[in-house]
């Protein structure tokens, strides 16, 4: 797939990267994009990456529908930049799929080949299975974070989820909403203004011990080196997200 848009330039020697209780092999290969190839047509050609399913694609997904006894659902992303002429992404290898009814599922695989050893692929599943569980049950850690982050005096912008993150910090309940708004453009009064904001979240952080309604919502706050906001400013459908994001890296210098 690589060699349909780039050239090889350059393959590091293998190595092993420690990841918590999992020991990776890591080979770094450096590619050279072939000048008639644009970065959207890299993109759309490394689209569902053979990292997590392996390859060729259309083998490996009539195994996965043969042997699989479940869908595997959404379990795996990309994040990726585009600036001019410069892209880099990365992708997710590790999610939990947490359902309506609060249940929630992980998923962790091992690649197994012609010596592999049964009990150790099992064991190789439940340790990156673990290491995930370990970072979402830790109660301290995000406190930790918060700590190191007062202590070296560091400022901040947090967005959606982080936002109640931040308020469950500070002592507020986060509640399910009556109605989602999940994909929704809102109306909303901040700085004075009223805005046309992107949000995508069906909890909300509530105001002091109020009943739960649109008017007793958190979704903006700001203080010292910290602002946060439960919707979007980032989005192209918050209409004037330039000046949002601009006056609330304001207030978080001046803070």
């Amino acid at each position: 797939m690589m060699m349909q848009i780039c050239d090889l330039w350059e393959i590091s020697p293998i190595a092993l990267r420690e990841i918590w209780k999992v020991v990776h092999t890591e080979i770094a290969l450096k590619w050279q994009l072939k000048k008639y190839i644009s970065i959207i047509d890299a993109l759309r050609k490394t689209l569902y990456s053979p990292t997590l399913v392996w390859w060729p694609l259309q083998n490996a997904f009539s195994i996965i529908k043969k042997y699989e006894q479940s869908s595997r659902k959404y379990y795996w992303w990309a994040f990726w930049y585009l600036d001019n002429e410069e892209m880099d992404s990365c992708i997710t290898i590790r999610s939990a799929n947490i359902r309506h009814n609060w249940d929630l599922s992980v998923r962790a695989w091992a690649w197994i080949v012609a010596d592999s050893e049964k009990e150790k692929e099992t064991d190789e599943t439940i340790n990156k299975a673990n290491w995930f569980f370990s970072i979402l049950w830790n109660n301290t850690s995000f406190e930790s974070f918060l700590e190191q982050l007062n202590e070296n005096q560091k400022k901040v912008l947090w967005i959606c989820l982080w936002h109640q993150a931040i308020c469950k910090q500070n002592w507020m309940r986060i509640e399910k909403q009556i109605k989602t708004t999940q994909w929704v453009q809102k109306e909303i009064n901040i700085f004075s203004k009223k805005q046309n904001v992107w949000f995508y979240n069906s909890f909300s952080p509530i105001i002091d011990n109020s009943d739960y309604s649109d008017e007793n919502r958190n979704i903006y706050q700001y203080s010292k080196n910290s602002v946060s906001m439960q919707f979007h400013p980032e989005s192209i459908i918050s209409i004037n997200w330039f000046e949002i994001l601009k006056e609330s890296i304001i207030k978080l210098i001046k803070n």
